[in-house]
Order: structure tokens, then sequence, then C-alpha cells
């Protein structure tokens, strides 16, 4: 099929200065790109489609791949339930699909998102944080959350979990000194006004993963 779409591609391209073309090729390994571009006499460019784009389940599968060399153990379609809290430090989790059998680490990191991945939640009378109980700062007042006007900019979307500089959350005013946050479900961001998700979650991941090694 492939080889169709390149005599066709090929053919219909030779009039042409350069080339636009959606990313939707590729998914698994970027050798097919690679062919193409060989293939073709004209500079041939790539634009990524709408989520969920080429581009980005490639990187996808790319990483969890590298994880998994790294030793790794990577739950698709798994949700962490609750955890349990000793002190200043989250002991285990437990998730939906492995029931009783809970999982403990020396670090924890979640990267849970915001309210549209529900990693943070609200209902009539408060903001919170679903799965662990973490502290949320935002004010109990529900008229303080929103704006009038639905093209201002709303309190709510800078909203989540409340960390130390390290980025380490706290559970009923404590620091949990083994669990960090990372994303959009950290309070004071607004990924959405500022465009700045993708940068938030990067730069918080690595001086997160920092933070741990240098312990």
């Amino acid at each position: 099929m492939f080889e169709e779409f390149k005599e066709s591609f090929i053919n219909f391209i030779t009039s042409r200065i350069f080339v636009l073309m959606p990313a939707v090729i590729g998914l698994f390994d970027d050798e097919p790109v690679k062919l193409l571009r060989e293939k073709v006499d004209r500079p041939l460019y790539f634009v990524s489609t709408q989520p969920m784009s080429v581009g980005g389940m490639r990187s996808q599968i790319r990483l969890r791949r590298y994880f998994k060399k790294l030793g790794g153990t990577y739950l698709l379609g798994d949700s962490v339930t609750n955890g349990v809290a000793e002190g200043d430090r989250m002991m285990k989790i437990s998730t939906v699909n492995l029931g009783d059998m809970e999982l403990s680490a020396d670090y924890f990191i979640l990267a849970s998102g915001s309210f549209f991945s529900y990693g943070i939640m609200a209902n009539p009378v408060s903001i919170y944080e679903p799965i662990f109980g973490l502290d949320v700062k935002a004010p109990t007042t529900r008229s303080e959350w929103y704006h009038k006007d639905i093209f201002k900019d709303h309190a709510y979307m800078r909203y989540g979990v409340t960390t130390d500089d390290e980025f380490r959350v706290m559970k009923d005013g404590r620091t949990l000194d083994n669990m960090y946050a990372v994303g959009a479900v950290l309070g004071g961001c607004n990924s959405m006004k500022e465009e700045s998700g993708a940068g938030v979650a990067l730069m918080t991941s690595m001086k997160v993963v920092d933070n741990i090694l240098a312990r």
C-alpha cells in the first residue's frame, strides 16, 4: 500500500516547488518518512494534525519503549485509585486493575493533569484533588472561581495542588517528602490562557527528576 501511495504522490507533486502534507505516515517509526523524502525531488514538510497526531503518538511509543528498556513497567490503561501516607511519606498506592496488589516506591510523581483529565475536580462547595486528597489552594467561595464574562481569565484555571519549592506535594498542611507533582496538576500555572501546557509539563518534570536524583 505504501508503494502505491508513493507512486501516486510523486506523480502529483512533479510541478510543485515544495510540498506540505499532513503527518499521517510513520506511526511506529520514521522510516516511511525518510523513504518518501528520498524519492521526492522537492522539499517535503509534514504538518501535525489535531490530536491524536501521528507525530505525538510516535513520540509516546518511543518514550514507552525506552522506559521499558531501562527496566520500567508501564501499566497501560490502568488508573490509580488511592494511596496510603504515613507521616511525611507516601508509602504505597492502589490501582483499578491490580486490585489488592499495592505498589510501593521510594518516590512518587503525580502527573494527573487538571480539570479536563480529572486530576483536579470540583463540586458545588470545593475544589479538590480526588486520588490522594492533597491540599489544593483555592478559595471556598464559589463566586471567586470564575468570571461572568466567559472570555475573561477565570481564576479556577490556576488552581491545582499545593507544593513546596521542590514541587513536593502537601497533604493536610504537611509536605510529603517523597511525592512530587508535575504539569497541569500544579497550582499557579494557567496552561490554557498562557498556552504553556507542554512547556510546564516538560520543565517541571525535568526539575523533579533532577531533585530526586540529587537526593
